[in-house]
């Protein structure tokens, strides 16, 4: 499982790690075994297939049905888990990155598993703050850390089997926080990015593969002067004072267009 903790702090460019923010103490029954509830249908979706595989037979041990939802499309996934009977579904944010070779909307797919009757948790690692919060906006309960102790992981399944609360106000104001101030810079990155024109966009994307500007007008088949030029346009549109800073909001503006909210979801460049 993954040896992070949970991001906290918006989606800043650095991938330095953060401490984890406190995931609320479900409420335990009286007895304080966090059991009780019976056999309850655990539904696991994982980007990392040895994860969810060996995440699925902690839970059989610990005497609940799990299975695991293998990464596909939405509709093919969404129907995966309606071959079952609606429980709890333990999601990794990060199955909507790029690097999980699916284009899946994570907070469409949290919308659609609850209006089934399920009741998704996210597993949470160090970098998904603002995934949390869109997630949670979609209707999950709150977030377990994928480095936490299997015996904590069991009982959070329990109490949410159990209609219980494992989220705090103050987590879910938070993580809420993360995921606005998250789409606020979505938002004025996609607008920079709207400014440019076909051919700075051109350009921008050659500069962003590597290419020099000689290189660039060879391509293009313009003249260099003419790349300079658009280079220093698009420098002006994005508000960078280098092309290396050019290539930086570029590659934002492309890891935006894939991530989170539909209504704040970017024209990708």
């Amino acid at each position: 499982m993954d040896d992070g903790p949970v991001g906290a702090e918006g989606a800043p460019r650095s991938t330095a790690s953060r401490p984890a923010p406190p995931v609320a103490p479900p409420v335990i029954p009286p007895d304080g075994t966090g059991e009780g509830h019976g056999c309850t249908t655990v539904l696991v979706i994982d980007g990392h297939d040895l994860v969810g595989t060996a995440l699925c037979l902690a839970l059989r041990r610990a005497g609940n049905e799990a299975h695991q939802i293998v990464l596909g499309p939405h509709d093919v996934m969404l129907a995966a888990a309606g071959a079952y009977p609606p429980g709890v579904v333990l999601m990794e944010p990060a199955i909507g990155s790029a690097t999980s070779g699916w284009d899946v909307r994570v907070p469409d797919l949290v919308a659609a598993l609850t209006r089934t009757g399920c009741r998704v948790v996210a597993l949470a690692g160090r970098h998904d703050g603002p995934m949390l919060g869109a997630m949670i906006m979609a209707g999950a309960l709150g977030a377990v850390p994928k480095s936490a102790p299997l015996e904590t992981l069991l009982t959070v399944v329990a109490a949410v089997a159990g209609h219980q609360l494992v989220m705090s106000g103050g987590d879910r104001a938070r993580w809420l926080g993360d995921y606005a101030r998250y789409c606020w810079r979505v938002e004025v990155r996609s607008g920079h990015v709207r400014r440019l024109s076909p051919r700075e966009l051109q350009v921008l994307r050659l500069l962003a593969t590597g290419h020099r500007a000689a290189v660039i007008s060879r391509i293009l088949s313009i003249s260099l002067s003419t790349v300079r030029t658009q280079i220093s346009s698009l420098l002006a549109k994005l508000e960078v004072a280098s092309q290396l800073e050019a290539v930086a909001f570029f590659h934002d503006a492309i890891a935006d267009a894939g991530s989170i909210a539909p209504d704040r979801r970017p024209s990708e460049p």
